[in-house]
């Protein structure tokens, strides 16, 4: 399916049959093309861009939607179509179709006769790629022990119907299930407002979940089924919950919900999810590009996965090896991976199809999280686009760049060999180090070889640095860093798909096809220096 950006984000029933919409037109952008917004998206706001006023109005005739505004401006345009958003949210967004490519637009009424595809539509072309609703991951025997062993008076404590109650204690211990994979991330937090979502059958404001939590405490004879959650850090972290250990080990396994209760508010839930996704630019991409993506099969990644074994292959400091019927207990895992486990990520990332993506809070700087971003880097490397092979295009060194411009520091072009070469330590210990350096409190940062180059070289970058964490806290930087990164991709794959050229996002690197390298790179670096930002794709 070719890519076409004549599209509606979302759809609302108009109640008049006439509406006068205002909006904002921003002046394009290097490469010309038109943007029509109500607010500055994520709190962008480019360089080069004016903002000008501009109305639409919309009204019926014989059920067709007619649109016409008038564009005042007389910069070019090589763009196809004109992307407005109206103030309300609950309105539609549209993308008219103009056909008035490279010419100037100088007080010309635009009018589109045609009724945009809606959000319905949207979601009814791409629902069935992505992993379905019904669909859960659980503890082994957490379902066995549940119905055997909990009393049927706490089981009625959450919900009248014995087999809803149940299956929405599995579908709370689903919300755990990547802590299966990964083995340094046993505590997970879970935001309160999205378990009371998960778990409001009803209109009536009661917290079930809190029910739930207190089953899963008291569990069985044969013991609890989840540990004492953590308590929350406001303005850090949700509340941390645990699996017992006797279900930790036990590994996971697929379950399918069948209450219908369940399925209806699962529904409403991944319909809220998705359209998040297709109202954010990084999201709409992952959507678009999912039916054309291509995962490889077990045989082709067995036979990569010997390879870089036999190429002692190391990522992030940790060198890929095969466990086979050897214990982990004989290996040190802070400096190794095993190839069954990676294996078992990509499963369950992909089993039925991706997940949706997932659009991160404030403290994520709004990063967008989906299968691909998420599954080993080697797997991921196998993926085809359009049955052709990709190519990866990563910053050098974004996030200490990114510091230089967000601190207003004057170092530009940060690489790791520089600053490796400045310390006369090895380069890889400098791209571990740099992966958290920042995200540490003041104590650690000192006790990071990388302090002394950053003392030495950018000392009035530093103290604004410290400075910050000891005003907002020492997680505020990396907050900052990656809403400075989203911001970065954003821009960059709103241009890239304004050539229709879809890509898989890797938080601070893009992935295209092969063919497309060149001009996804030339985007990206271009992109990068008008926003103030010294780097540029390996």
């Amino acid at each position: 399916m070719n890519f076409q950006p004549n599209y509606s984000a979302q759809t609302a029933q108009y109640p008049n049959p006439t509406k006068t919409f205002g909006v904002k037109l921003y002046s394009p952008l290097e490469d010309h093309s038109y943007q029509i917004d109500t607010e500055e998206k994520n709190g962008l706001q480019p360089k080069k861009r004016e903002e000008l006023n501009y109305s639409i109005k919309m009204y019926r005739d014989d059920n067709i939607e007619h649109y016409e505004g008038l564009i005042k401006s007389n910069y070019l345009t090589n763009s196809p179509f004109i992307y407005v958003i109206p103030e309300k949210e609950e309105e539609k967004t549209f993308i008219f179709h103009t056909n008035l490519s490279t010419q100037t637009f100088l007080e010309k009424n635009i009018s589109a006769q045609f009724p945009p595809i809606s959000f319905d539509e949207e979601y009814l072309e791409f629902e069935h790629l992505f992993r379905p609703t019904n669909l859960i991951y659980i503890p082994k025997k957490a379902e066995y022990n549940l119905r055997k062993y909990v009393s049927k008076k706490l089981l009625s404590s959450i919900h009248h119907k014995e087999e809803v109650a149940i299956e929405l204690c599995l579908q709370f211990l689903s919300n755990l299930a990547p802590t299966f994979y990964y083995e340094d991330r046993n505590w997970r937090a879970l935001s309160s407002t999205i378990l009371h979502q998960q778990s409001q059958l009803t209109k009536k404001t009661e917290w079930i979940y809190l029910k739930i939590i207190e089953l899963l405490l008291i569990g069985t004879t044969k013991g609890a089924f989840i540990d004492n959650p953590l308590p929350h850090r406001e303005g850090f972290y949700s509340k941390r919950y645990k699996l017992a250990d006797s279900y930790l080990k036990a590994g996971c396994i697929p379950y399918l919900i069948k209450s219908q209760e369940i399925l209806d508010n699962r529904s409403k839930l991944f319909k809220y999810e998705f359209s998040r996704a297709l109202k954010n630019p990084i999201g709409r991409d992952i959507i678009r590009v999912t039916p054309l993506i291509t995962f490889p099969t077990r045989n082709q990644i067995d036979t990569e996965a010997l390879r870089l074994v036999n190429n002692c292959y190391i990522k992030k400091g940790k060198r890929l090896k095969f466990l086979g019927k050897h214990s982990k207990s004989e290996y040190d895992l802070t400096k190794t991976v095993f190839v069954e486990d990676h294996i078992k990520i990509f499963e369950y990332l992909t089993n039925k199809g991706p997940m949706i993506p997932h659009i991160g809070d404030e403290k994520s700087g709004g990063r967008v999280y989906d299968s691909l971003n998420m599954m080993p880097s080697w797997i991921r490397s196998l993926i085809l686009i359009d049955g052709k092979p990709i190519k990866e295009n990563d910053f050098s060194a974004l996030h200490p760049n990114l510091t230089q411009t967000i601190f207003e520091g004057d170092e530009k072009f940060i690489t790791h060999q520089k600053v490796a070469d400045e310390l006369n330590v090895n380069v890889n210990e400098v791209k571990i180090e740099h992966l958290s350096f920042f995200n540490k409190t003041e104590y650690n940062m000192r006790k990071s070889p990388l302090f002394n180059y950053y003392k030495e070289k950018n000392p009035i970058l530093l103290n604004k640095i410290l400075v910050d964490k000891e005003k907002n806290g020492y997680r505020n930087t990396s907050k900052l860093l990656f809403k400075k990164e989203v911001e970065l991709m954003t821009l960059i794959i709103e241009r890239l798909n304004q050539r229709n050229i879809l890509v898989l996002y890797v938080f601070d690197a893009l992935i295209c096809k092969e063919e497309d390298y060149i001009i996804t790179k030339e985007i990206m670096n271009n992109t990068a220096l008008e926003l103030g930002i010294y780097t540029e794709v390996k």
